[in-house]
């Protein structure tokens, strides 16, 4: 009997240490089985962050569009004048008078990227002075020296006159047909453009009549 407990007992010993060994095997076939999904989790998470992240940097590099800032007026900075004759610039400052023939420069600061136009208005005529080609880029925030044809301004005769400088989202291939009405209602035509205005009194003769036609 004694011999039968015996081995009853290293049966049953033997029972339990299997128990532990299937045990065992089964955690660490479970540890196995985890382990790479815990990596493709661990993966996935990250590249979810660096993807974020990549659309983050993409947005704030970005250069905000005509619809997420208001467009700021152009400023006419550092007026200086060129007499008729060829001779040195000298700077102009406010209520200083120009001369007919003298030649006006100045230069132009924008705080967006955008078009600029420049237009001399007298009396009831307007011209287009200045403005990009076709095909020119815009201006980048920046201050800029507009390359005129003649060096700068130039004023035929005397009279009261005005500098109206324009910026722009886009170009605006009819820009040259744009009268004093335009340029005075611009709001209407272009809300999304600014101005500025600059008047100026020209000393000089002033301009002749147009002629009455004859009956």
């Amino acid at each position: 009997m004694q011999s039968c407990e015996g081995n009853h007992c290293e049966a049953r010993t033997f029972c339990q240490a299997f128990d532990f060994l299937a045990e065992s095997t089964r955690e660490r076939s479970h540890a196995a089985r985890v382990a790479p999904s815990t990596r493709t989790q661990l993966a996935i998470a990250a590249a979810m962050v660096g993807a974020a992240a990549l659309g983050l940097w993409l947005i704030l590099r970005r250069p905000p569009k005509p619809v997420d800032v208001e467009l700021t007026p152009p400023k006419l900075l550092e007026f200086t004048v060129t007499a008729a004759d060829g001779g040195t610039k000298a700077p102009l400052e406010k209520g200083d008078t120009v001369n007919a023939g003298e030649l006006l420069d100045f230069q132009i600061e924008v705080e967006h990227r955008c078009y600029v136009y420049v237009f001399l208005v007298a009396g009831p005529r307007a011209e287009l002075d200045w403005g990009p080609a076709p095909g020119d880029p815009a201006w980048e925030p920046g201050v800029y020296a507009p390359d005129w044809k003649e060096g700068g301004l130039k004023f035929e005769f005397g009279g009261k006159v005005k500098i109206v400088a324009v910026s722009s989202w886009t170009p605006h291939r009819d820009a040259a047909s744009w009268n004093t009405a335009r340029l005075d209602a611009l709001a209407t035509h272009c809300p999304r453009c600014k101005k500025t205005e600059v008047e100026l009194e020209v000393a000089g003769p002033a301009p002749n009549p147009s002629p009455r036609p004859q009956q």
